[in-house]
């Protein structure tokens, strides 16, 4: 009678790890799968970011980016500093110099480790003034 029942103890116990190692296993499963779709999600989206267009001129034939006139934005690591075209720009004058640049299209250079209000700073200069930009990729 005692074995009997050290049996079915231990098929319960067996029955339970059993039960359990199952339950994990499927946990284990949908975590992989949820992380496979939202990676799949993330490769999909940076395929649409990085979709450059041409740009047409009039005709709507796709236009020579080496006619277009471009000067070059820089924003640096440093709070508040930029460059124009090569030449250092304090802040507060940014706006003043921008203006003066007889460009039809801006290149930024953002530095990636630039403080995020110095390059919204920018970035709204630019929305102000109507001016193309072009953030090349690295």
């Amino acid at each position: 009678m005692q074995s009997r029942r050290e049996s079915a103890v231990i098929m319960f116990a067996d029955l339970s790890m059993l039960l359990i190692t199952v339950l994990i296993s499927g946990y284990f499963f949908l975590q992989i799968k949820k992380d496979d779709e939202t990676s799949q999600q993330e490769a999909e989206t940076k395929l649409e970011k990085e979709l450059i267009l041409p740009d047409l001129d009039d005709n709507g034939s796709v236009r020579s980016t080496e006619d277009i006139v471009m000067s070059e934005v820089e924003v640096f690591r440093d709070g508040g500093r930029y460059a124009v075209d090569g030449k250092e720009v304090v802040k507060s004058e940014l706006e003043t110099v921008i203006r003066g640049v007889k460009a039809e299209s801006l290149r930024l250079k953002i530095d990636g480790k630039a403080p995020s209000e110095d390059t919204l700073f920018l970035l709204d200069i630019l929305t102000k003034l109507k001016l193309k930009s072009i953030v090349p990729h690295r």
